[in-house]
């Protein structure tokens, strides 16, 4: 039926499907956008789960939701296979945690989804069954205030697969990061990289080219991501330096001395030596002498031992593999210290996304980790989905038909216990001359017997042991674990890059201390018994690692996402049903539908029912399982067989807490109607009475206004009447005014001309008067005059 349904969905483009609380995710090798429009994010944040299609939207969602509710740390864990599409899910996941905590406006949020394609660019590759593969865990904790808003996030990550960067099977990739250094023509100019060149850690770069992808575009988008961290243009200089010093690396011949064949040298004049030199910041002689020889320390002296070519290409690889791993730690580091808010952290949501269980022909050390830590999730989901709850049922004293499921316990104890592979791997690299045989020999001998029902060893080898994984049997050869283990870089090697005159490649390599693990801890830094100090390898700090993930999640609520792959060709419309069966039954799927059917999923504790319930709780009962007891018989479930009481808890059948919740959903219901119309009623009078208030205050307005008006139009017809009254009154006074004005205006001009007259007659009469006496008065002098004038002519006759 699960088959059927997933294989329904898969080919209508449904790729998610629910079995209870876990959502399986079938890659549907294509983008499909109407399943993650903007409008799809804010729908599974504000509807039921039960309304909407299955979508791992629903899974973030409920971890949102359960972080806000209960102040509880959550976890979400993606697993899969390799190419099932944990990384896609993983992103879509963040980007819907990122979008319902604050959306997309938030400068913190943008950065946080921005940066993520930064860590693949360095941390994953093509391999044959994924062109986006992770080659390492990442543990991504989203961190949320006390509001729920999204404030940072940090990461931790696991196993960078360090032998990548230095060989890898066709037709698969490097990591991405040096394809897209070959592809950027003006910045590879700069880093003496040639792109047409086929170089020795990434092949044929001309036929190594991922359909669909433009390494170009994508380094473009590196650069872009680099910056959000802080990181200029100029900046990031040093960086791709150190990665193009890498390639460069891979490049130096090396050969055996014409002199002696127990010593070697680089070639002279070798280009790749030159190059790598230059981009490191070391010099020629510093590179050869730390490559082709090895510093020895006695008591009392120290001198130097010459390697052969074959050691000198080992210690060239192993240098090439400690700058790339430092390079992604630090990257790691700058990423954690431009997103980290600790100080506004109140809760945060964990997404893992970790290396799918990996099977090949060939099976090494890293494909073990790998596994191993696919095993340690497998046990978590057990202890979650079937181990726990068996034995609570147990102690609770639940009648139920037990069920048979894979427990994964005793791989895990042949991997990680005392005497397990790991133990038994540092107690080999410790020995001067530990080997594989050894180590085989020492695991065979204590598993071969008790353990016989997980490990095998065949007879026709020696370096090869099975183990009999969850997922499926792996074989694999030991030859080059123990190398592998150790992963030390000879001190010769540190010190050179330490002297590099490129302060940020001599700042790789600084000493860091070592970190303490919780043995260490508790021995108080003492030596272990037999004499031998513990050592820092990689299997023993992937262990340790691991212990502190599960200890980081055990303390959260664990929210679980399947991966399916449907088929082994990329294909969007072909599924392999057996490959899909095997997925199921291997991720525990099936049991996990099982368990659900027979058991009871859901359960609450007899504290939290009456809390809960409290409206329904009748009368009676001494303690709080008589209440429940009480509180389930009146609600009349079904039939008692769809609860159970147990010491300490009430246990439910699929779907019968979803109907008390409605049951209470539907009681609270009525009496917020009730309430409500209690209150509206309430408010409807308050509001009615000031209603009624405002009216009769409007009429006595209204009333008033309307009394104004008639007295102004009765005063306004008053004034005008006594205007009118007035203007006859005046008009007559006018009259009388104007035949008088006349009267006056006549008399005036008569007097006038009288007066005129008058003034005429006694002025000609004033006139004549003056002349008589004028004329009276000069009458003597002229006569005088003319006498004188007369004796003076008489005068003048005379003489």
């Amino acid at each position: 039926a699960i088959l059927f349904n997933v294989k329904k969905r898969f080919l209508q483009q449904l790729p998610y499907t629910y079995t209870g609380d876990i959502c399986i995710a079938v890659n549907p090798y294509q983008w499909l956008p109407e399943l993650y429009a903007e409008e799809q994010h804010l729908r599974y944040l504000n509807q039921p789960k039960e309304e909407l299609p299955p979508h791992v939207y629903a899974t973030s969602v409920a971890s949102y939701d359960n972080m806000r509710r209960t102040e509880r740390n959550q976890s979400i864990l993606v697993s899969g296979e390799s190419g099932a599409g944990k990384t896609e899910t993983t992103k879509i996941l963040m980007n819907h945690l990122a979008t319902i905590a604050g959306g997309m406006n938030n400068s913190t949020i943008k950065k946080i989804i921005e940066v993520n394609p930064l860590l693949e660019s360095f941390g994953n590759a093509k391999t044959v069954r994924n062109d986006n593969s992770s080659r390492f865990g990442k543990f991504t904790q989203l961190q949320f205030d006390k509001n729920g808003t999204l404030v940072g996030a940090k990461c931790r990550t696991y196993l960078l697969e360090k032998t990548r960067v230095i060989q890898h099977e066709a037709p698969e990739r490097n990591y991405h990061i040096f394809y897209q250094l070959l592809e950027s023509t003006e910045i590879a100019s700069h880093l003496l990289l040639d792109s047409a060149k086929g170089y020795t850690y990434t092949g044929d770069n001309t036929v190594q080219k991922i359909e669909g992808l433009s390494d170009a575009k994508h380094f473009n988008k590196t650069r872009e991501a680099l910056e959000l961290v802080g990181l200029t243009f100029d900046d990031q200089m040093p960086l791709f330096e150190v990665l193009a010093g890498v390639l460069h690396l891979g490049e130096v011949q090396l050969q055996s001395n014409p002199a002696d064949d127990e010593e070697s040298l680089i070639t002279e004049g070798d280009k790749g030596a030159q190059s790598s030199t230059e981009m490191l910041g070391v010099t020629w002689d510093a590179l050869q002498t730390a490559l082709c020889s090895r510093t020895m320390r006695a008591v009392n002296d120290v001198y130097s031992v010459p390697l052969r070519k074959e050691l000198a290409m080992d210690c060239r690889d192993a240098l090439a593999k400690a700058i790339y791993s430092n390079v992604f730690d630090w990257l790691v580091s700058t990423i954690n210290q431009s997103l980290a808010d600790d100080a506004h952290m109140s809760n945060h949501v964990g997404v893992l996304d970790i290396f799918g269980f990996e099977h090949f022909k060939h099976n090494s050390f890293e494909q073990f980790c790998i596994n191993y830590a696919n095993e340690k999730l497998q046990q978590k989901f057990t202890q979650d989905v079937f181990k726990t709850v068996q034995i609570e049922y147990e102690e609770e004293g639940i009648e139920w038909n037990h069920i048979e499921y894979a427990d994964n316990q005793d791989v895990l104890t042949v991997i990680e216990s005392r005497m397990g592979i790991i133990s038994l791997l540092n107690e080999e690299v410790m020995r001067p001359k530990g080997n594989e045989e050894s180590f085989m020999s020492k695991v065979s001998s204590l598993h071969k017997d008790d353990m016989a029902h997980v490990i095998e060893f065949p007879r026709t080898s020696r370096t090869e042991f099975l183990i009999k994984h969850y997922a499926a049997p792996v074989m694999y050869d030991s030859v080059g674990f123990l190398e592998k283990h150790k992963d030390s870089l000879l001190p010769d090697l540190s010190e050179l890059m330490r002297g590099s005159s490129k302060p940020f490649i001599a700042a790789l390599f600084e000493p860091k201390p070592e970190p303490k693990s919780p043995a260490s801890e508790a021995t108080g830094g003492r030596r272990k018994r037999g004499g031998a100090l513990a050592i820092s390898t990689v299997g023993t700090q992937f262990k340790e690692s691991l212990t502190e993930l599960m200890t980081t999640i055990n303390a959260t609520k664990v929210h679980y996402v399947r991966c399916i792959k449907p088929n082994s060709i990329k294909s969007s419309t072909a599924m392999d049903q057996a490959m899909v069966v095997s997925q199921l039954r291997c991720a525990g799927v099936i049991e996990a539908i099982r368990i659900s059917r027979a058991a009871y999923p859901n359960r609450l504790q007899h504290t939290e029912i009456l809390d809960k319930f409290w409206l329904f709780v009748p009368r009676g009962g001494d303690t709080a399982a008589d209440k429940c007891q009480l509180l389930m018989d009146k609600l009349k479930l079904v039939s008692p067989e769809q609860y159970q009481m147990g010491k300490t808890r009430v246990y439910f059948q699929l779907g019968v807490l979803e109907e008390l919740e409605d049951r209470r959903k539907k009681f609270l219901d009525a009496k917020a109607t009730y309430l409500q119309y209690i209150m509206l009623g309430f408010t409807q009078r308050i509001k009615y009475l000031r209603q009624l208030e405002a009216i009769i205050k409007l009429q006595s307005v209204i009333r008033c206004v309307i009394a104004m008006r008639r007295y102004n139009t009765f005063l306004n017809g008053l004034i005008l009447a006594q205007a009118q009254w007035r203007g006859i009154e005046g008009r007559k006074t006018a009259a009388d005014v104007k035949s008088n004005h006349y009267a006056v205006i006549i008399q005036r001009y008569v007097r006038g001309f009288v007066k005129r007259h008058r003034y005429v007659i006694m002025r000609d009469m004033v006139i004549r008067v003056q002349a008589v006496v004028r004329m009276t008065i000069q009458r003597p002098k002229y006569r005088a005059a003319l006498e004188e004038k007369r004796r003076e002519a008489d005068m003048a006759y005379q003489l």
